[in-house]
């Protein structure tokens, strides 16, 4: 009796370990699918442009069951709504909670973007006159003075707020640029407060003193003007042959412009595929049209700068070859090209 007492026991120890196992493991599971379910509804969102909304689906997700994969579309959406500082936060963070699960090449990229969204943000240097004071940056705390190193912000307005133990605050803003330090002086001493925000300053300009009159020339008296240089048609001929030029690499620049465009219509397609499903020959495809569309993009470029090159100097040399001076001084109208000029 004794010892079926005891197996009796055994048996429903085993027992409540095992429910106490499988209910552990099951929490895991329904987190990960409510999970699942958020970060599938961010990315549907985020492919609709809602990328406030596809934000925060992807938080959710993150909160409920932490993987830091995650990480990487919170920094996307930040980046497209324009917070390049929450959005290094997030991708910094998707690089360091990764990994060695993160590939090189992934690496490499997030880390370009950080430092393109880098580049739009600024700093903002908060010094107070008294120490121990709560420090907020547009409502949020960042820290007691005095800080020790700048506070990384977007660039804008931004509202400094200093407050000391008594409730007594002081209050300033500064307009914080791209690329710049800005510096904020609150004084609990003085009644007025200082805000600065240090530009560079370019250097001097020197203007140079304009040239001294020449002399008129012995056999030229001052009531009669120089006699106009002569017109050669060989010029007007090189004018109509740099202008045509310039007309064929407009042509040009448009045709590789259009053409291009629709390359990007399809890059789209491929970076909304790639959203749905985060596989590496999706990403690599958008990556290579990416380039490719890039590369285009700077032929377009090139011929739309080397047409407009060719116009202005074609039409240079048909003015200058067409214009005429009267007897009375009088400059008359320009060649064909004043028309071409006009339509372009």
């Amino acid at each position: 009796m004794r010892r079926t007492r005891i197996e009796r026991a055994a048996l429903c120890l085993a027992l409540a370990t095992a429910l106490t196992a499988t209910e552990a493991s099951a929490q895991p599971a329904d987190a990960r699918t409510e999970a699942r379910t958020h970060f599938d509804q961010g990315v549907s969102l985020a492919r609709q442009r809602a990328y406030a909304e596809a934000l925060t689906e992807f938080e959710r997700a993150y909160q409920i069951f932490p993987h830091y994969t995650v990480q990487y579309n919170i920094g996307q959406a930040l980046i497209a709504l324009n917070r390049p500082t929450e959005a290094t936060l997030a991708l910094t963070r998707y690089l360091d909670e990764g990994g060695a699960n993160i590939e090189p090449r992934r690496r490499q990229e997030v880390e370009a973007t950080i430092a393109n969204a880098l580049a739009k943000t600024s700093s903002i240097e908060v010094s107070v006159d008294v120490a121990g004071a709560q420090i907020t940056i547009d409502d949020k705390p960042s820290g007691r003075s005095p800080l020790t190193s700048p506070i990384r912000v977007d660039s804008g307005t931004h509202r400094i707020v200093a407050t000391l133990e008594s409730g007594e605050r002081r209050e300033t803003s500064v307009d914080a640029k791209a690329g710049q330090s800005a510096q904020a002086q609150l004084e609990f001493g003085a009644p007025t407060v200082a805000a600065a925000v240090a530009p560079l300053t370019p250097p001097a300009v020197v203007q140079p003193s304009p040239p001294a009159p020449l002399p008129l020339a012995a056999t030229q008296t001052q009531h009669e003007p120089p006699a106009p240089p002569a017109r050669h048609s060989t010029q007007k001929t090189l004018g109509y042959i740099v202008g045509a030029t310039g007309i064929a690499l407009t042509g040009a620049a448009a045709a590789h412009f259009f053409w291009n465009r629709a390359r990007h219509q399809d890059w789209q397609t491929r970076y909304s595929a790639y959203y749905s499903d985060p596989t590496d020959q999706n990403r690599e495809s958008a990556n290579d049209l990416a380039n490719s569309v890039s590369n285009a993009s700077a032929v377009t470029v090139g011929l739309a700068i080397g047409a407009g090159v060719a116009l202005g100097t074609g039409a240079v040399l048909l003015l200058t070859s067409s214009s005429s001076v009267s007897a009375s001084g009088t400059v008359g109208a320009g060649g064909p090209f004043m028309t071409l000029r006009g339509k372009f």
